[in-house]
């Protein structure tokens, strides 16, 4: 069953606000209310860097959604993973960084292009590769979005609030 995220402060809780005005937020901070119809949202991340790992598994929990953070420290670890899910093992996001061993984020998605269980599926590259080329080539490729990794855990909250909401835009709601 699915769950609603209200994004901010709004004044009805019978719907998503979508609330884009950052001053009526609390502390910067994304405020989230779930209606607990489901509960947890999956998320993939494919990330080499055990630190970073730990990083995003933390800034996901920060945001007040329930996750289940589930991780691949290689791209073709992570195909692998994926091809042997179950329909309700299936992540609802996947995350991987750009710079990876074997097999970069670009590729990554072209692979994954191919398994049509993933096909609506948001894929976010997080990564510190900012060339437009590269940032295109992954747009191209099925990823929803692209986004830099940020520099502090604060920023990192909000890119993980950020790739949380594709789930709505995804056609799920969240």
């Amino acid at each position: 069953m699915p769950y609603t995220v209200w994004h901010g402060l709004c004044n009805s809780l019978t719907g998503c606000c979508r609330c884009q005005d950052r001053k009526t937020l609390v502390g910067n901070q994304l405020l989230f209310y779930i209606n607990l119809m489901k509960e947890v949202l999956s998320v993939f991340i494919i990330d080499d860097d055990l630190d970073d790992q730990v990083l995003m598994k933390q800034a996901f929990e920060s945001t007040g959604v329930p996750v289940d953070v589930r991780f691949a420290t290689r791209s073709d670890d992570a195909l692998a993973f994926l091809a042997r899910c179950t329909a309700e093992e299936q992540p609802e996001i996947i995350v991987s960084d750009y710079n990876m061993p074997m097999m970069n984020g670009e590729e990554f998605l072209r692979r994954l292009l191919a398994d049509p269980r993933y096909r609506h599926t948001p894929k976010v590259i997080v990564s510190t590769a900012a060339s437009p080329a590269i940032i295109e080539a992954c747009l191209t490729n099925g990823a929803a979005r692209y986004l830099i990794k940020p520099s502090d855990f604060e920023q990192l909250v909000r890119l993980a609030n950020e790739i949380i909401s594709l789930a709505t835009s995804e056609g799920k709601q969240v």
